[in-house]
């Protein structure tokens, strides 16, 4: 990027927010918002995204897909062009930046009741491993418990339970350890170890 385009790419930048708020108000306050892990996304190809769909909405009228119920637990999280239309695991709508509006309007339409679903769903699997975790650590007096991103909450769920079923035995060799479930063994540099979610005696 040339220096002297700075200021007009950081007035973009400060305008993206107001887009933001634009669509979401058209889309019944779903929140919009982009993968910070995903560097192609840029910021004038999401400004330019969002002015399109904005535009869309309200020449179209497809705004009124959205007058039944109420999307603001919901969430719109922009991804690469060369990514796909899709749900998460937790729910969100992954929307590649160069998805139509149109069709994307037709996506939430059609999967809400499913994004409802697995959020849902992802609020009782948090709450049970949150519980799972606390309850390993204390029982096998474990200093710290902890989890790779990489490790599903239904892994974890499974790794911890089976973890406090064998404590009588487990109990001797990890208390005081500093435990980080991962997808394979291992000693970290500061003592730590790492077991897989379906660890084996």
């Amino acid at each position: 990027m040339l220096i002297s385009s700075l200021p007009r790419y950081e007035a973009l930048v400060q305008h993206i927010p107001v887009l933001e708020k634009q669509l979401s108000a058209l889309m019944s306050h779903v929140k919009i918002c982009r993968d910070c892990n995903v560097a192609t996304v840029m910021a004038d190809s999401y400004a330019k995204w969002l002015q399109r769909l904005i535009e869309s909405l309200r020449l179209d009228g497809t705004e009124h897909f959205f007058a039944v119920g109420n999307l603001s637990k919901h969430r719109i999280v922009l991804q690469g062009e060369n990514s796909t239309l899709r749900l998460s695991q937790t729910g969100q709508f992954l929307v590649p930046i160069s998805c139509p509006p149109a069709q994307l309007v037709r996506f939430i339409s059609t999967k809400r009741s499913d994004s409802q679903y697995l959020m849902q769903q992802y609020d009782r699997d948090y709450k049970v491993e949150q519980e799972q975790m606390q309850r390993c650590q204390e029982e096998l007096e474990l200093e710290t418990l902890m989890k790779d991103h990489n490790v599903s909450m239904p892994q974890m769920i499974s790794c911890c339970r089976r973890l406090r079923q064998q404590h009588s035995e487990l109990d001797p060799l990890l208390k005081g350890a500093r435990l980080r479930v991962t997808q394979f063994y291992s000693v970290m540099q500061d003592g730590g170890m790492c077991i897989p979610w379906n660890w084996r005696t």
